[in-house]
């Protein structure tokens, strides 16, 4: 299932092809059209194909519209594009087709899922981690055994044993993949110890421990409430899960798990959208929610 989904993304452009208007307020989708295609010779703005999006929820992906379909259109006048110092939030009301394909994401637990596996975190809060010192396979499981248990400030149920990435994007956090899961069961001074409940991978001392309560936390698909505009640093396709990218701005700039956000390889050409699933005050971890052309290092989203 998370194949197709990875490869229902990555769809090819589409062709640009001539169209014309059936009705005032609504158009028949012809062999060839896109949204953009469309705008351009109906609404004379090729950039107005959100608008026209946000008026037909029922498109998942706008390069693969239905021959036939009949599609809503917004008024003939342009809106004229709003600078930065004046720029407002669309008020959200329905939920439009970006929102809609990141709530079927978040009803369905997928969500929830990748933000227990995947974390960014800020390189200051390292060193007051507690780290693994040892593990051992014991005739009834496997444990490991921290130091500074005696640290954490409020008892947790459940931790997450991540890894930590061997090729890092940025000096200012770390990305993080869990490895596994372990429960504490017993703890004497600054010492810990926790019975392994779930295992990917051999154990190190280089592991590090997070609780798995952030991500139990339900997101809210918007926009950022100011002009936003963050590169990717790295595209992430090796794992599970979909197509993840880390960004070089974070909460610092105005970004939150939830925000979506357009990625471009060029200013007048949108490839897709992604949702922010983590953030940290300098980077923030974003899902790819479709795609019309495959985001790489050096692309830009606002």
């Amino acid at each position: 299932m998370l194949k197709s989904f990875c490869t229902a993304m990555l769809l090819g452009l589409t062709t640009l092809a001539s169209a014309t208007a059936d009705a005032a307020d609504t158009y028949r989708v012809k062999r060839g059209d896109s949204l953009s295609s469309i705008a351009a010779r109906v609404l004379g703005n090729a950039e107005r194909w959100r608008e026209i999006w946000s008026l037909n929820p029922q498109i998942r992906r706008p390069a693969a519209l239905e021959v036939g379909e009949q599609l809503q259109l917004p008024g003939r006048q342009s809106v004229p594009a709003a600078d930065s110092s004046s720029w407002q939030p669309a008020p959200l009301t329905a939920p439009d087709a970006a929102q809609a394909m990141a709530l079927d994401l978040i009803r369905s637990g997928h969500i929830k899922r990748l933000r227990a596996n995947y974390r960014l975190l800020d390189s200051t809060r390292l060193t007051n981690l507690p780290r693994v010192y040892a593990w051992r396979s014991e005739a009834d499981g496997q444990y490991v055994y921290l130091h500074r248990g005696s640290s954490m400030a409020e008892p947790v149920q459940e931790y997450g044993l991540f890894i930590s990435s061997l090729e890092p994007s940025s000096p200012r956090f770390v990305e993080l993949s869990r490895i596994g899961r372990a429960e504490p069961v017993m703890q004497h001074g600054n010492k810990t110890r926790l019975r392994v409940t779930e295992n990917h991978a051999d154990m190190s001392t280089s592991v590090l421990l997070l609780p798995l309560q952030p991500g139990n936390t339900t997101l809210t698909p918007a926009y950022p409430q100011r002009p936003v505009e963050a590169r990717i640093l790295k595209a992430l396709y090796e794992h599970a899960g979909g197509y993840r990218l880390v960004l070089d701005q974070g909460t610092t700039a105005g970004l939150k798990p939830g925000h979506l956000l357009q990625f471009y390889r060029q200013p007048e050409q949108p490839g897709g959208w992604a949702m922010i699933i983590d953030a940290t005050p300098t980077g923030s971890l974003a899902l790819v929610l479709s795609a019309r052309q495959v985001p790489a290092a050096g692309d830009v989203l606002r």
